[in-house]
């Protein structure tokens, strides 16, 4: 078994070193890149009214500023979407709830109870540009009040299609981890570009049902749902694959 990591760069790391532990191998190959975008003028304001505020990402944690922290207002609830974007805003010194391990993505978020009804709430999404409107549009018909704060943007890489694919087929990847829907197109795009018809007979890992329909309805045959974009679902679903294989 060997594991294609595609996440943006700085992100694979912890993943890798995990797998060398337990005796599989991996490659790194970021298939998105993230870089910073200034808030708007308003940002502040509307955190400082905000009832709920979620924070989407780590870098959604990572690229807030410091006055976006402290413009939290004591009463507000602040939630992450997953247990290592909580870890990172306790390192900033903010306690924030999150969903069970294996339910790591909007429809986890919008499974515990503090959402069941928010009528009257000003609900304040931290995210990067761009994305699912998913949260945001059943936050609102369970009577929130929803606005953005968009402080980082995700590009596509430039690669070059063929030397990637050929790399990976050299390299005896078999199995894929895609951790969000960008990534899979990004993915779709290198091999659309190149001879990459291979790839649709790897193991995919994704980590929600969404991506998982996105895969099937694109030709992928294995498709794996890891339940959730926490390292220790990724690595579990390694783990149970790779012994499945010996």
């Amino acid at each position: 078994m060997k594991v294609l990591l595609t996440r943006p760069k700085g992100k694979n790391e912890g993943l890798a070193n995990q797998l060398q532990a337990v005796g599989i191998a991996s490659v790194c190959q970021p298939l998105m890149t993230v870089s910073a975008l200034a808030p708007s003028l308003e940002a502040d304001t509307r955190i400082q009214q905000a009832d709920i505020v979620i924070f989407i990402s780590v870098n959604a944690v990572n690229y807030a500023t410091t006055a976006l922290f402290e413009a939290i207002s004591p009463s507000a609830q602040v939630f992450a979407i997953g247990s290592a974007t909580q870890q990172q805003l306790h390192q900033r010194g903010i306690d924030a709830l999150c969903p069970p391990e294996f339910e790591q993505h909007s429809e986890g978020l919008l499974s515990l109870s503090q959402f069941h009804d928010l009528t009257g709430q000003r609900v304040v999404i931290v995210r990067g540009k761009g994305g699912r409107e998913f949260l945001a549009e059943q936050a609102q018909k369970r009577g929130a009040e929803v606005y953005y704060t968009e402080i980082y943007q995700r590009l596509k890489p430039k690669l070059d299609a063929d030397i990637c694919v050929a790399e990976w087929e050299l390299q005896n990847i078999d199995t894929v981890i895609v951790t969000s829907g960008e990534i899979f197109t990004n993915l779709l795009t290198l091999m659309t570009n190149a001879d990459g018809e291979w790839l649709k007979q790897c193991q995919l890992i994704v980590v929600s049902e969404r991506i998982e329909a996105m895969a099937r309805s694109n030709g992928f045959a294995k498709v794996v749902n890891a339940g959730g974009a926490s390292d220790i679902a990724l690595l579990e679903t390694c783990i149970l694959l790779h012994q499945g294989s010996s």
